[in-house]
């Protein structure tokens, strides 16, 4: 058995897969008679979280935007389990309050069901990432304003309120709201992706109708992606420095043979995948859950 004095791991990337939940591990020329050394190694700083040590790392490392983040702020990733084989994957939006209540709101399908538990990044066995707690949700699966949910804070007051993830480095902060016009630019932070992304309003008056049946009315639809883990994520328009205006929440995509009145693709295009993102309104929100920011 050859042996290995380690005073430091060589790793070259290291990043959870949110479809496996595995934490994978890039070791530069890593010999395969080496990979149960090093994942027992990596065991006691991993917790419960399975390892997959692989050669050299994979191709793009996700945004530390889906790792343990505290305090909380927008644009985070987070996971509520509905049952033993599902969770649900979404973005915190912001932290707000409802009444004496403090907390943040998301997707209404992402906050599942009244008390429902919802983790930063997830479920650990191990370590107590509890982020909030499910206290209202809006009548999006029939019909209702927005896909929004309210959930208590959970982490014991490590919440920042009027911030939103920017970069490692850098948060934006909420100065106010914005009611944008069809043709103008917004912003989303989402945990689905790496970065943040950017389109133009095509509608400002939707209404979305969904194969559940569930009816979202007077919705913003954009041309940027929504990917799952998106849901309940930030929309914002950019003012100087790191200053934002809060649009409201992205809540999903939708074809575009799903809205009304109908948009002219010719003139409003959807996204390059084909699909219009929804974004619900921060003032519809409000109304629904009884928040403020």
């Amino acid at each position: 058995m050859r042996e290995l004095a380690v005073t430091g791991f060589p790793v070259s990337i290291c990043y959870p897969d949110e479809r496996t939940g595995a934490l994978i591990v890039g070791i530069p020329r890593l010999e395969p008679g080496l990979v149960g050394h090093y994942r027992r190694l990596l065991r006691p700083f991993a917790g419960d979280v399975p390892i997959r040590v692989t050669r050299c790392g994979l191709a793009r490392r996700h945004a530390a935007k889906k790792e343990l983040n505290r305090p909380l702020v927008g644009g985070l990733w987070i996971t509520t389990p509905i049952d033993s084989t599902h969770n649900e994957l979404g973005s915190i939006g912001v932290c707000a309050m409802r009444g004496a209540q403090s907390g943040f709101v998301t997707a209404g399908h992402v906050a599942g069901a009244v008390n429902k538990l919802a983790y930063q990044p997830r479920h650990s066995s191990v370590n107590d990432w509890k982020a909030g707690k499910t206290v209202k949700i809006s009548t999006f699966t029939t019909s209702a304003h927005s896909d929004s949910g309210f959930l208590a804070d959970e982490t014991g007051g490590a919440i920042s309120r009027d911030r939103i993830w920017e970069s490692k480095d850098t948060l934006y902060t909420v100065t106010g709201t914005a009611a944008p016009a069809r043709g103008e630019t917004v912003h989303m932070q989402g945990a689905g992706r790496v970065d943040e992304r950017s389109g133009l309003i095509r509608a400002a008056a939707a209404t979305v109708t969904f194969d559940d049946g569930g009816v979202l009315q007077d919705q913003y639809l954009a041309n940027y992606e929504s990917h799952e883990g998106d849901s309940g994520a930030p929309v914002y328009v950019k003012d100087t420095g790191h200053a934002v205006r809060l649009v409201g929440l992205n809540v999903g995509a939708t074809n575009p043979a799903d809205v009304s009145p109908p948009v002219d693709q010719a003139l409003y295009p959807p996204a390059p995948n084909g699909t219009y993102a929804i974004i619900s309104k921060w003032h519809r929100i409000e109304a629904d859950l009884g928040v403020t920011r």
